[in-house]
């Protein structure tokens, strides 16, 4: 089976787990010079991840589907915020 499969069941995955999350697929947009990349942004993460892990649909789109939240967990752990 073609890689791009795997990688597209990935994207499907992270796509899936925006909507539930949120309710809502939130837009691409700029504001004030940034870009803030919405729901491609966790459609590029689930992509990637579903092409590397070990080739099985299955696999492809659990990872996709938590790519996205293993991710923040991850950068939440290495950055904490300080609260106020």
């Amino acid at each position: 089976m073609s890689l791009w499969v795997f990688a597209v069941t990935g994207a499907i995955g992270a796509l899936i787990a925006d909507m539930i999350k949120d309710g809502y697929l939130e837009m691409p947009k700029l504001e004030d010079d940034k870009f803030y990349p919405g729901f491609l942004g966790g459609l590029l993460i689930g992509a990637c991840v579903g092409y590397f892990v070990d080739q099985t649909l299955l696999s492809a789109f659990a990872w996709g589907y938590i790519g996205k939240q293993g991710l923040d967990f991850i950068i939440r752990k290495a950055f904490p915020t300080r609260e106020k």
